[in-house]
C-alpha cells in the first residue's frame, strides 16, 4: 500500500533521521533509521484505503444511515438501517468512533455496557496544512518537532504531509491546549521551546 500512499502524493521520510526534534535537554541527535514514515492527511490516507477496499470482489458498497443492530442474545446477525430495512451480515464492526451507538444499540438485546476507565493526559493540539517557500529547512531536515514538556507546556511542529504540503501543529499537555483562532495559534507556536517552527 506504500507505492499507492506515495502515488497519491504521500511523503516518504526516515523520520527520527529527517525529522530535528528539540525537548527538554535540547536539539535530540539524528541518525539513519531505516523507520520510513509516510506522511500524509487523512483524507489522503483514507481514499487510497477506500480505493483499495471497495476494489475487492466480495466487497459491494451500500449507501445508507445505520440506526440499529439485527439479531438477537446469541448473535448479532446484521444492522437495520434508515427506513428500518434489515441488512445481514456476518460480521458487524463499528467504526464510528466516539460518537458510536453501540453501546445502546447492545443495551437492546440486554448487553451491559462495558466498564469504562479514563486516563487524561490532557494533552491537546491543533493543525493547518500550509505550503511553505523552498529552502525553509536547512540541508537534510524535513521537519521539525519542538516537543512541549513539564518545563514548557507549549509546543510546535511542522513536517510534510502531501502533495508538496506540510502540517503545522500547536502542541499542548497539562490543558495548555492551543487557541483555535489564528491569532492564539500563531502565539501558541511562538511560545515553544524551540522558536524555529514559529519562524518557519
Amino acid at each position: 500500500i506504500v507505492e499507492e500512499f506515495l502515488a497519491a502524493g504521500g511523503t516518504l521520510c526516515d523520520s527520527p533521521h529527517r525529522v530535528a526534534i528539540f525537548g527538554a535537554n535540547g536539539w535530540a541527535g539524528r541518525m539513519p533509521s531505516g523507520a520510513q514514515v509516510v506522511f500524509m492527511r487523512r483524507p489522503v490516507l483514507e481514499a487510497v484505503v477506500r480505493r483499495r477496499v471497495l476494489a475487492l470482489a466480495n466487497v459491494v458498497p451500500v449507501a445508507g444511515v445505520v440506526t440499529g443492530l439485527v439479531g438477537g442474545r446469541d448473535r448479532i446477525t446484521g444492522v437495520r438501517l434508515q427506513g428500518g430495512a434489515p441488512l445481514g451480515a456476518d460480521l458487524v464492526v463499528d467504526a464510528t468512533g466516539r460518537n458510536s451507538k453501540a453501546v445502546e444499540w447492545l443495551a437492546e438485546y440486554g448487553f451491559a455496557a462495558p466498564a469504562v476507565k479514563e486516563l487524561r493526559s490532557y494533552v491537546g493540539y491543533a493543525t493547518a496544512t500550509v505550503s511553505l517557500p523552498g529552502g525553509v529547512f536547512p540541508d537534510g531536515v524535513d521537519g521539525i518537532l519542538s516537543h512541549p514538556h513539564p518545563g514548557a507546556l507549549r509546543g510546535a511542529a511542522v513536517v510534510p504531509c502531501d502533495n508538496g504540503l506540510y502540517q503545522l501543529a500547536a502542541l499542548g499537555m497539562m490543558r495548555a491546549d492551543p487557541p483555535k483562532d489564528a491569532e492564539g495559534f500563531l502565539a501558541h507556536l511562538d511560545a515553544a521551546p524551540s522558536p524555529l517552527v514559529a519562524e518557519i
